[in-house]
């Protein structure tokens, strides 16, 4: 037998082969979804305001709430999760109440920020409520031991938080408190 024939008959044999697995492979791969683009529509939603509904209508989770003393900001990261059919509100706004559990510190702090058109993209929203802490540059201020309340209402801050606020530490937020360079 010569060895060309062998030679040339192998290598026409494994083109073959390999041709047949990459054939076989390229059909049997799974297809990729492409999931669906948004357009700039949205759909339509009805607002709280106009249902005369009332505002404990979004449930939230409170993930973390940070004071920046360096940077003057505080920091509340919460997942806020309409129910499916419930009317959308047009604004929401996150009032962290921070307070002192063991020191003789009278006053309340409170962070403020108004979210508009939560849920514009779907029923669970992500948020990091930032707002400016004017009372951190004071001096007078404690640095660390801060628990938090976190209130999420759809009527403007004047009523978005009870005036009765439960300072029990066991179900309160702990604060992470940033105030070294």
């Amino acid at each position: 037998m010569n060895l060309r024939k062998h030679a040339a008959g192998f290598v026409i044999f494994s083109i073959i082969l390999g041709s047949a697995i990459f054939i076989n492979a390229y059909l049997t791969a799974p297809t990729a979804t492409v999931p669906p683009v948004p357009t700039g529509e949205l759909p339509q939603q009805i607002f709280i305001e106009e249902m005369n509904t009332p505002a404990e209508t979004v449930n939230f989770k409170v993930r973390l709430v940070s004071l920046d003393f360096i940077n003057r900001q505080s920091y509340t990261a919460l997942t806020l999760k309409r129910e499916a059919g419930q009317p959308a509100p047009r604004k929401l706004w996150v009032t962290t109440v921070f307070f002192l559990p063991d020191r003789g510190f009278g006053k309340i702090l409170t962070s403020y920020t108004e979210i508009l058109k939560p849920f514009a993209h779907g029923d669970v929203l992500e948020y990091v409520a930032a707002s400016s802490c004017d009372w951190c540059e004071s001096p007078n201020i404690p640095r660390a031991g801060y628990f938090a309340r976190v209130y999420v209402s759809a009527i403007d801050a004047d009523s978005s938080y009870p005036p009765d606020i439960d300072f029990d530490i066991k179900t309160a937020t702990p604060v992470v408190v940033q105030n070294k360079k």
